[in-house]
């Protein structure tokens, strides 16, 4: 089984991207999601990352793009059952990435650094007193890389435990934004896990962060269309 990780990073705004191909491959929810969509760019973006999940997910287990079985967990994290590979997906702005594995269980987060003031009282919950201690004591030129580098972190620890941060956030982390060292958390059934975080840099107005459970593997990065 391949331990690798394979992500697909897609660029939503790119203007060959065929929207009306991607409409197609959708099922009539998605396709209902995507009309509640007000804004047109919204709802393009939508339509072609589903669209591009559907085909990134077939390549991986040959099954039909209209065919895969979803499914999802008691905290909505979406999976295919009975199919051994797990993946997740972020996106923010124009950019999305799809983050797939054979091995374990894997979270992914992207965040557009929007430059504006940062609320610092955001993190508070997420991070342990001395982490967030930390981060207060940042100087200005580094608190916005230490903001969301913090934020990446904690929503891929998240999303790869299966639990969001809404329905039953992950306990408060600490250590350094940028740090790669291991931590143990409960997965979505509660039971202990390994998992180990990874920054990534893929694009120069996003911050991403990779975590995967068990061990760190090799993390193969690839552009979709």
């Amino acid at each position: 089984m391949d331990p690798a990780v394979t992500l697909w990073v897609l660029d939503l705004d790119s203007p060959t991207q065929d929207c009306a191909r991607a409409w197609s491959l959708l099922d009539a929810g998605e396709q209902a999601r995507a009309q509640r969509f007000m804004r047109e760019t919204d709802r393009r973006r939508f339509i072609l990352r589903r669209a591009a999940l559907r085909e990134i997910l077939a390549q991986h287990t040959g099954l039909p793009p209209n065919a895969l079985p979803f499914t999802h967990n008691p905290f909505e994290r979406p999976f295919l059952a009975g199919v051994e590979l797990d993946f997740n997906t972020s996106h923010s702005d124009g950019l999305a990435v799809i983050a797939i594995t054979r091995s374990g269980r894997v979270g992914i987060d992207v965040e557009r650094r929007l430059h504006d003031a940062i609320d610092p009282a955001i993190l508070q919950p997420h991070l342990s007193p001395a982490a967030y201690a930390a981060f207060l004591q940042d100087p200005p030129a580094r608190r916005e890389h230490s903001f969301y580098a913090w934020w990446t972190r904690v929503e891929a620890f998240a999303k790869a435990r299966g639990t969001g941060i809404v329905m039953q956030a992950p306990p408060p982390l600490d250590g350094h934004p940028d740090d790669t060292r291991s931590r143990v958390l409960p997965d979505d059934h509660g039971h202990p896990q390994t998992w180990h975080p990874t920054p990534l840099t893929l694009s120069p107005r996003h911050a991403a962060t990779l975590v995967v459970s068990d061990t760190p593997r090799p993390v193969s990065i690839k552009q979709w269309g």
